[in-house]
């Protein structure tokens, strides 16, 4: 069964709300190496 990849969304500018076009999605904060490798959030 093929399973479909959940997009990762970043916020490099800072700003206080990102609109996405999806129901489910990874918030990983900001891309290297301006990130925190170990903290995300599954929203979904």
């Amino acid at each position: 069964m093929a399973q479909s990849a959940i997009p990762k969304i970043s916020n490099n500018d800072g700003t206080q709300e990102v609109f996405v076009a999806v129901k489910e999605f990874e918030c990983i904060g900001a891309d290297p190496p301006y990130d925190h490798p170990h903290i995300y959030l599954d929203m979904g």
